[in-house]
């Protein structure tokens, strides 16, 4: 309904229930004001990833209405090795440099749905590497009160997170 196409799906009821129906003219400029059309862009995006397809749409847009989108430029600093973590990321579009504490290359990530500083931020920890943008492109930020509440809502997709997360040993 976010972009004029319907979602529908079957749902079971486990007890009373009473649903709210809303007009077009009334739920679009609240969709507006809430950012539920970029989020419903977002959780759309992040359902075409084989790495979130397994999970329901109603739990992608809440994860999708946490994420704030970060452009980045060539030879950008996300973060630096040593500072403290202040956010997770997700990798959307370009590519990041992956550098240990010495500076020497590990990696450069270019798979959109890439996670990175999620283990960092959430155990309000400095970072092991430091990430820099090789190319033009768009993250997505998790805040660590965010990654909180993912924790105790979705414990399995912070987990799966973690999973997805490129890690490194210790430099």
């Amino acid at each position: 309904l976010l972009r004029g196409e319907p979602r529908s799906r079957t749902l079971a009821a486990r007890g009373p229930a009473q649903l709210l129906g809303l007009s077009e003219e009334v739920f679009m400029p609240l969709a507006r004001k809430l950012g539920l059309i970029e989020a419903g862009t977002r959780a759309d995006w992040l359902w075409q990833h084989p790495a979130f397809a397994h999970l329901g749409w109603s739990v992608l847009l809440d994860l999708a209405l946490d994420f704030q989108p970060r452009y980045v430029s060539p030879g950008e600093s996300v973060y630096e090795a040593g500072d403290m973590a202040a956010e997770a990321y997700l990798l959307v579009s370009g590519a990041i440099a992956v550098y240990n504490r010495a500076g020497q290359l590990l990696e450069v990530m270019t798979r959109p749905g890439q996670f990175f500083g999620t283990r960092a931020t959430l155990l309000a920890r400095p970072h092991r590497t430091t990430k820099i943008s090789n190319q033009s492109g768009e993250l997505w930020a998790l805040s660590p009160a965010a990654l909180q509440r993912f924790q105790l809502v979705y414990p399995n997709l912070l987990l799966h997170m973690h999973m997805v997360e490129t890690t490194h040993p210790a430099p």
